[in-house]
């Protein structure tokens, strides 16, 4: 009897999930809680009397272990603090320029971290040399600050001046400016390919004319692309955070104590979280964990047989 012969293919389609942590500024309760947006359950929480008040900008680590958080309230700039267990690393003391500290970023290798201060002034500890110096004046109530990618520019929510402006760190002159007619802005956001900007504005809590909303610009020409904003979500927005599938837009908003989402493909908005212990919330960070699977399917003779969840496949979709 002649055998049968089977044929048998096999192919490997990566996909990668991410479970997000958000970390949230809670400057009326004095702390920096970690929160599962899957459950909305907090993980840990940051409380260093004396120390942490009134917190604000906040900046991870490329690793995440660490993070930086600006305490406006007390003798330091900024803290840090161990992730794992909450605890204080060491802090930056305050000095003229660095007082009312506001939004925070840190370079890829943590050398250098950069501090927005509503005295106008962006500044930077440079933690190898031991230094705090001022590199950028004139601003208007700055808040919300990201690196460009390459490190030489900062991206500044000039809140005072309805704009977003990027300024060289070399000699502190304005590159562009992006603006925000009749809105305060607060933070700033960008895709990882950093093509989109984000950025958030408070509404007019005074009568209501001008709703909060989250502004998104293309980079590479300046152009206003979307204005997202709902009657329905009226408040002040301050942080934000993008999730690590880049589906989700993550705002807190301050005047209502509570965390928002945005759907990025859609621009509709929905509440996330909220409660008395994030009263007030002002920045976020995010840590999106990876949770690579692969579904592996097995064809044999032109019929597929099974399929099969895995996780550390490294090969790719051809």
């Amino acid at each position: 009897m002649r055998p049968i012969l089977f044929f048998a293919f096999i192919s490997a389609c990566p996909t990668t999930a991410f479970s997000d942590f958000l970390f949230v500024s809670s400057a009326d309760n004095a702390t920096v809680f970690q929160i599962d947006t899957s459950s909305g359950n907090v993980v840990s929480s940051i409380v260093d009397p004396g120390f942490l008040v009134q917190p604000r900008g906040l900046a991870l680590n490329s690793s995440h272990t660490q993070i930086h958080v600006a305490s406006p309230g007390s003798n330091f700039a900024s803290l840090r603090y161990d992730i794992a267990t909450s605890q204080r690393i060491d802090g930056v003391v305050n000095t003229g320029v660095t007082s009312v500290s506001r939004g925070l970023d840190l370079t890829a290798d943590g050398t250098k971290l950069y501090i927005a201060s509503t005295t106008g002034a962006i500044s930077v500890r440079d933690f190898t040399q031991g230094t705090t110096n001022t590199v950028i004046r004139g601003l208007s109530n700055p808040l919300g600050i990201q690196l460009s990618s390459d490190e030489a520019s900062i991206f500044v929510a000039n809140s005072g001046a309805n704009s977003v402006v990027e300024r060289s760190l070399s000699d502190g002159a304005t590159l562009r400016t992006f603006d925000s007619p009749n809105r305060l802005t607060a933070d700033v956001e960008f895709t990882r390919d950093r093509s989109l900007m984000y950025v958030s504005t408070f509404g007019d809590s005074g009568n209501g004319a001008i709703l909060p909303a989250i502004l998104t610009f293309d980079v590479l020409t300046g152009q206003l692309v979307s204005t997202w904003s709902d009657p329905s979500f009226n408040g002040d927005y301050y942080g934000l955070a993008l999730s690590g599938d880049e589906n989700r837009l993550f705002v807190s908003d301050f005047a209502n104590s509570r965390i928002l989402q945005f759907d990025t493909g859609t621009g509709l908005a929905s509440e996330l979280l909220t409660g008395a212990n994030l009263s007030s919330p002002t920045f976020l960070a995010i840590h999106a964990v990876p949770e690579p699977s692969s579904l592996l399917l097995v064809t044999l003779l032109g019929s597929t047989l099974a399929f099969y969840r895995t996780r550390h496949l490294s090969r790719s979709c051809l």
